[in-house]
């Protein structure tokens, strides 16, 4: 089962000569089981079922990392679909066999078989996140490898590639990802340089954004804002607030590392938007604010 794009595939380039579109932030962690969150933002005897339908208290999605490792069974993913309420969505990494083994050179089968089990998340299904190697150079061979499996990628998914080479970044493989609707990662990392970041943050290359933050010392903006994490945080604040006219959906991921704490990190980006989080729940029962202060 192949599940409807929850938004259009319409250009960056003819989103600009409409009228701007309010994106809709949904910011979360990279993964859900974190032992260092037991006994501070879990309970002491929260079982790791719970882990992730508590986790979906306090965030809208999350990045999942153990798809990466291999394709999930059918009922850990129903269990996943069902722990979380209607609005969650999940993105999900694919597998490494995909990605680094075959480095994006004839997927076939496998990448379909991936995609018929995640299909079962249904509308909780957010993007498919592909990781290229860090040794994947743009050489000829593997900028025909890449240009041969974004074309022939299925439609009917949100997908986005992160590439973790400087010579990755041109106009040409841009123009490419455009032409398909893939999103190229907006990584603070240490393989992308600050005038990447800016450029894909006024260029998304998709009609959704997918960012992801990695270990404070790997970014590329804290050398800007060094002052502080919260100078760091506004900064971001602030190109979200650009982006938002150029996408409709934006999907963030903190590492749990990410600033010195991922998940104080989110938190505050999402202070920063004017986001809140809420108390919801799998019945749909009315959700109720909460005082964040207290994780």
């Amino acid at each position: 089962m192949v599940r409807s794009l929850r938004c259009g595939c319409t250009g960056t380039e003819q989103r600009r000569e409409n009228a701007p579109v309010t994106a809709n932030y949904l910011l979360g962690m990279q993964g859900w089981q974190h032992p260092e969150w037991i006994g501070s933002w879990y309970s002491q005897s929260i079982e790791s079922s719970a882990m992730l339908g508590e986790y979906a208290q306090r965030f809208p999605t999350v990045e999942v990392d153990d798809t990466f490792y291999g394709i999930p069974p059918e009922p850990v993913v129903r269990r996943w679909r069902d722990s979380v309420p209607a609005e969650f969505s999940f993105a999900l990494k694919a597998p490494q066999q995909v990605t680094h083994e075959r480095r994006f050179a004839g997927p076939g089968g496998l990448l379909k078989r991936f995609l018929e089990r995640i299909s079962i998340l249904e509308e909780k299904l957010g993007p498919v996140l592909l990781l290229a190697p860090i040794g994947f150079e743009p050489n000829e061979a593997n900028r025909a490898a890449l240009r041969i499996f974004v074309n022939t990628l299925p439609s009917g998914f949100l997908w986005a590639l992160e590439l973790r080479h400087a010579g990755w970044f041109t106009e040409d493989i841009s123009d490419m990802f455009r032409s398909k609707n893939v999103a190229m990662v907006i990584g603070e990392n240490r393989w992308v340089s600050r005038s990447s970041v800016l450029k894909l943050m006024n260029e998304p290359t998709a009609d959704f954004a997918y960012i992801r933050w990695a270990n404070r010392s790997q970014t590329v903006l804290s050398a800007e804002c060094s002052a502080s994490n919260g100078h760091v945080l506004t900064k971001w604040g602030e190109m979200l607030e650009g982006l938002s006219s150029l996408v409709k959906t934006a999907y963030g991921y903190f590492n749990i590392n990410a600033d010195g704490n991922g998940l104080r990190s989110a938190e505050e980006l999402q202070r920063t938007i004017g986001q809140q989080w809420l108390e919801a729940s799998v019945s749909g029962e009315a959700a109720e604010s909460v005082d964040r202060d207290v994780f």
